[in-house]
């Protein structure tokens, strides 16, 4: 039998991450020898390269993982983006998962317990019809180049022909576009609507990529996936010059100003008010997995340095319709001690814990978000996301201001 060779690079996350336990077993049909190399990132953004050997047909990956991650799946490491007989792209998430297939038929194979896989595989099934027709006029664009090289056609023709052509593409375009928008709509809890709004960067606008962005639901973000999209998202807004406040922060500089609003104050709470305190500032959203996992962490660092020189300010991203329920995770969970503003605009004023308030200095597009401000008012910390080691972080940067 020949050897296969199976490369699979994941791309994972960017920072630390929530580790969450991986098992992918295989089957190579034809093949019963040779070695497999797994290359990924880990929770902690470490690069993980592993090397096993196939016995009859057949090899195991175990590691962890944050959430879904996207692969690639080659029999050979020299045809990854050369031959589709040989790779193929992958969602791989965490538990038991299975994939076999026959050496050479990569695109071919059968899996088990990949959900988002199987959700994306249905998207481009429904997009079948356009795929064809995509594929048609990429045929007739190469004849129509070639007789116009070969003078066949005269120039003016061939030009005609060329933008009929486009004009047939910008259509078929438009066609699959608006099924993958459907899909955001229908399925706002798949993780493949963040491989589908980071392909419509640079092909919509900002306000309409940020409102789809918002719409999908926050069981999936704080994901790999998600922070491969906000990474890739905050780059190209500085490419178009387009940054958000939260990633203008500036280590070591001087905080941008807030508003909170208390009837207990005639005036409006603004950062002069902490003077002298070490003020962590953590947004967050009822409905956001991650941000849940995350306060726990926060609130036994409150404990921690309890008293009149650290606050912790929870800025939550809920409307007016869950406030109510915001309150009862805020009573349930302990988190009295925190100060709670709510920024969403149906908030009118204070509801029970929750006060209303400002932080337009510090707007951003994902959630958990974390800054830590010194006695100074000077930012010293900021973060995206979660990760189980960044009590440790936070505690290290407060323990040097103190």
């Amino acid at each position: 039998m020949k050897k296969v060779f199976i490369f699979i690079s994941i791309l994972c996350l960017i920072g630390k991450a929530f580790a969450q336990p991986f098992v992918l077993t295989g089957k190579v049909i034809g093949n019963d020898t040779g070695y497999i190399v797994l290359q990924y990132k880990n929770e902690s953004n470490e690069k993980i390269t592993e090397v096993c050997k196939i016995v009859n047909g057949s090899f195991v990956f175990k590691g962890n993982l944050n959430a879904i991650s996207d692969a690639i799946l080659a029999t050979d490491s020299n045809y990854i983006h050369k031959n589709k007989k040989y790779y193929r792209y992958l969602y791989i998430e965490p538990g038991n998962s299975s994939i076999s297939f026959n050496n050479g038929s990569i695109n071919a194979a059968i899996y088990h317990n990949l959900r988002t896989q199987s959700e994306y595989d249905i998207l481009i099934k429904s997009k079948s019809k356009e795929i064809e027709d995509l594929r048609y006029q990429d045929s007739l664009l190469q004849v129509t180049e070639i007789k116009i090289r070969n003078g066949t056609i005269s120039p003016n023709n061939g030009e005609d022909q060329l933008k009929k052509i486009s004009n047939n593409r910008k259509v078929i375009y438009t066609q699959m576009a608006e099924k993958e928008l459907d899909f955001i709509k229908q399925k706002p809890d798949s993780y493949v609507c963040l491989t589908l709004i980071k392909d419509f960067v640079g092909q919509l606008s900002i306000n309409t990529i940020d409102s789809l962005y918002n719409s999908i639901s926050q069981k999936i973000k704080g994901s790999s996936l998600d922070l491969i999209f906000l990474e890739y998202y905050k780059r190209y807004r500085a490419a178009i010059s387009e940054v958000y406040p939260f990633d203008k922060l500036v280590l070591n500089q001087k905080a941008p100003d807030f508003l909170i609003y208390q009837k207990v104050y005639k005036d409006p709470l603004t950062l002069q008010h902490f003077e002298g305190k070490i003020v962590l500032l953590e947004f967050w959203g009822l409905n956001c997995l991650p941000c849940l996992r995350k306060n726990p962490l926060i609130e036994n660092i409150r404990k921690r340095y309890s008293g009149n020189q650290f606050k912790v300010i929870g800025i939550t991203s809920d409307k007016q319709s869950t406030i109510g329920a915001v309150n009862k995770y805020i009573k349930k969970n302990q988190f009295t001690k925190w100060l709670h503003v709510a920024i969403d605009s149906t908030i009118k004023k204070e509801i029970g814990f929750v006060n209303r308030g400002d932080f337009s200095n510090y707007k951003g597009l994902g959630i958990p978000r974390t800054v830590l401000i010194n006695k100074k008012g000077e930012i010293i910390y900021t973060s995206y996301g979660f990760s189980d080691n960044e009590s440790e972080e936070l505690i290290k940067h407060i323990e040097e201001s103190k």
